[in-house]
């Protein structure tokens, strides 16, 4: 017969479920912060679905076996069936995965992938966003329950803990408040006041305590209250510092919007567009005072406009002083626009920062609300006399996808003026961006496809956001340090995308303004960091269209019309002449597609492929120790040879963890040593002294020792020690342990040496 099943007692069991329930809601209080980064909340259900029954399940399957190698995959088993469940249920058959559920996820992936890099902080949440934040928040669930419950170490269930957290507050455009850190921290701070505090036994001195208290609870008394006391001021700081320190005024948007009189406001300058544009410092400002608050109508709020650039010194953009000729409101020839059946939407901005006369406004105002006079301009710059506390501007929703694009094409009587001021390159770079654009775009291209493949070009892998930029060669033009480079803020990427758009022959501008900035429709807040610059374009039949070529999360969203087509085969393409010349044209435009496809899917499945190789590597050791370990303690034999085996997985475990008993010593020789290395306290004294004398039973008492209760109380009393002794290790120490097991080791050195005794044998 086996060794008898072993099951933790019921206190263990429901100090681990209890543990489990803390880390589910420090988890699901972690993954709360992620409603900064989108404009709502709504995949908080399914995330907090799938953490319960990742949790359930592992408090479930404690109470039969504490074996990672059943634990591990059951969980990650539900999380992946709850996934399909609420996101793929009709491919399922009979609740099982389908072929079609593999493809459903994939699509799903790539559709909130997409989402991701096209939309800046606060994103839209649709299908595939709402899939990939639930099986994030669903996989953080599962390594803290591992972590702290099964492994009971919540130390380093706080790791993935604060990895969630991390990902809001390093994505979000503005500072989170500080109870989106607290919640999580609180609570991760609960579970490592409810664990059981033998780790800090070990550096115990005598503490005083009362007559006939007990040495081990005094130490578990004073050293868990001194933790928590500490952790708890730790995070008190944390949360207080932030506030206290002031924040330097804020002197500058950037050389571009700076501060018009040096005079405070409510503790923001007001500021000013001046002629010379450099977003650097506005976009490094740390004073979070707002420079707009502003109320809308408009779900997904455009970009706001300050000021146009047509020319350019040394690369720079730079705003003349001059005003391009004053137009009436509601002529869209005048500014260059398609008139196009679109919603109206109205922003009341109810705090303004920015000095007269520019006004922050979309791109087109229809009608403005200002106390004070007011113009716009060709470029549809709004301009006002003096400054203005509030306004109210009215505007049409722009163009968005190609169809719209295509309808309105040739729909307007609009041309553009002074077209040659719109196409000026500057001499000494020409030659290079003709070499780009010979690699970027295909000849016979259309002004919107090769604008489309510039963007693309701009936002590809190759290129970098940071504020940071690389020194310049001496004499080296701006624009060829960027192409050079691959290294800029929106400043760079606009102001190249304006002159390759140039050298191609399509007119176009340098706008400078504000991102719509965070929050709801009910209040959104603009910072100096928000200063974004963008490019507009002109193209034929349709005008002026924004265009967004730089990455990352400080950019606007990207229009449906900027972003290459997957399928060209639209109904507002011009007829063909002949069913023969449609067909030939929709082969041709065919093969594209497919090579995009196939780009996106070498695109994801490479870093996958890779993530798995190194994941599959790194977790040779850790199953190898693992498999040893249950090979051990199923292997059948007579009760002498149980206590033995409990024995050596007793000191491979504690060796694994750096204890290593002497060589050649006795078992009691043995357990002295190790409870004088391992400090497990007065019951794990106990704990060793009944194993000790167990095996020496085994091995020297009369045949009929030990009893099989006996037996058992042996594998209940090593699977105690060693969890003793784990959490009473470093951190450093358990992940050696966890990755790289000595007694793993060693099986992998000594195989060569086993395969070849083999092969001898054999001979």
């Amino acid at each position: 017969m086996g060794p008898p099943r072993r099951r933790p007692g019921g206190g263990r069991l429901m100090r681990q479920a209890i543990t489990s329930v803390i880390t589910a809601l420090a988890v699901l209080a972690a993954a709360a912060s992620l409603r900064y980064l989108f404009v709502d909340s709504s995949f908080m259900r399914p995330a907090a679905l799938v953490v319960l029954v990742v949790v359930g399940l592992g408090v479930a399957l404690r109470t039969r076996t504490r074996a990672v190698t059943v634990l591990l995959p059951v969980q990650a088993l539900g999380l992946a069936l709850a996934l399909a469940w609420l996101f793929a249920r009709d491919t399922l058959w009979f609740a099982l995965p389908t072929t079609r559920t593999v493809e459903r996820t994939v699509e799903l992936v790539l559709q909130s992938q997409d989402t991701i890099t096209s939309y800046a902080a606060p994103a839209p949440v649709d299908a595939g966003v709402t899939f990939s934040l639930t099986a994030i928040v669903g996989l953080v669930a599962l390594t803290a329950d591992l972590a702290a419950a099964t492994a009971e170490s919540p130390t380093i269930a706080g790791l993935p803990v604060l990895a969630l957290y991390a990902i809001s507050a390093a994505n979000a455009q503005t500072s989170l408040p500080w109870h989106a850190f607290a919640a999580p921290a609180a609570l991760w701070l609960l579970v490592l006041a409810h664990q059981d505090g033998d780790q800090l036994r070990r550096w115990v001195s005598h503490v005083p305590g009362h007559p006939g208290e007990d040495g081990e609870e005094r130490a578990r008394r004073d050293f868990t209250t001194q933790g928590v006391g500490l952790a708890a001021a730790g995070i008190a700081l944390a949360i207080a510092v932030p506030t206290v320190v002031p924040h330097l005024p804020s002197t500058y948007i950037g050389d571009g919007l700076r501060d018009g009189t040096g005079q405070s406001e409510g503790g923001r300058s007001r500021v000013s567009l001046s002629s010379e544009i450099d977003l650097r410092r506005s976009l490094q400002d740390p004073d979070p005072s707002p420079v707009l608050r502003y109320q809308t109508d408009d779900p997904s709020p455009p970009p706001l406009r300050v000021g146009v650039a047509t020319r350019f010194v040394d690369g720079r953009a730079r705003i003349g002083s001059e005003i391009s000729g004053t137009v009436p409101l509601g002529d869209d020839d005048a500014v260059g626009v398609t008139r196009f059946a679109q919603e109206r939407r109205t922003t009341t901005v109810v705090e303004s920062k920015v000095r007269a006369p520019q006004l922050p406004a979309p791109f087109v105002a229809r009608d403005v609300q200002v106390g004070a006079p007011w113009s716009m301009d060709s470029d549809g710059v709004v301009r006002v006399a003096d400054d203005a506390q509030g306004y109210t501007i009215s505007y049409d929703e722009p163009l968005d996808e190609t169809e719209e694009v295509l309808a309105a094409a040739g729909d307007t009587g609009a041309g553009l003026q002074d077209r040659e001021e719109y196409l000026a390159v500057e001499p000494e770079i020409a030659g290079e961006l003709a070499q780009v654009l010979g690699e970027v775009v295909e000849p016979g291209d259309s002004q919107l496809e090769s604008a489309q493949a510039i963007q693309s070009y701009l936002r590809g892998n190759d290129f970098t956001y940071s504020l940071e930029l690389d020194e310049r060669l001496p004499g080296e033009h701006p624009i060829s340090q960027f192409l050079r480079t691959k290294r800029g803020y929106c400043q760079q990427f606009a102001a190249t995308m304006v002159h390759l758009a140039r050298a191609e022959g399509i007119p176009a501008r340098f706008v400078v303004g504000f991102l719509p900035g965070t929050g709801s429709t009910q209040e959104r807040v603009v910072r100096a960091s928000d200063a974004h610059a963008w490019p507009e374009l002109w193209i034929d039949g349709v005008g002026w269209l924004r265009f967004e070529p730089t990455p990352g999360g400080r950019a606007a969203s990207l229009p449906g019309y900027s972003l290459p087509q997957q399928d060209t085969t639209s109904s507002t393409s011009t007829t063909s002449s002949s069913t023969t010349s449609s067909a030939t044209s929709t082969s041709q435009d065919a093969a594209p597609v497919e090579e995009a496809d196939t780009g996106t899917q070498v695109q994801w499945q490479r870093p996958l492929l890779l993530t798995l190789l190194v994941v599959a590597l790194l977790a040779v050791l850790p199953l190898t120790a693992l498999l040893l370990r249950e090979r051990a303690r199923r292997r059948r034999g007579s009760p002498q040879e149980q206590v033995e085996r409990e024995w050596e997985r007793l000191v491979e475990g504690l060796g694994d963890l750096g204890i290593d008993v002497p060589p050649g010593a006795t078992p009691r020789v043995s357990g002295d040593h190790l409870v004088q290395r391992s400090g497990v306290g007065g019951r794990g004294t106990e704990q060793m002294h009944r194993v000790v004398t167990t095996l020496e039973g085994a091995r020297y008492a009369p045949p009929g020792r030990p009893e099989p209760d006996e037996v058992e109380q042996v594998g209940r009393d090593v699977d105690d020690l060693l969890a003793r002794v784990r959490r009473s290790r470093d951190t450093g120490r358990r992940v050696r342990a966890a990755l790289a097991p000595p007694s793993a080791i060693r099986w992998w050195g000594s195989l060569p040496g086993r395969v070849v005794d083999v092969v001898t044998r054999r001979r």
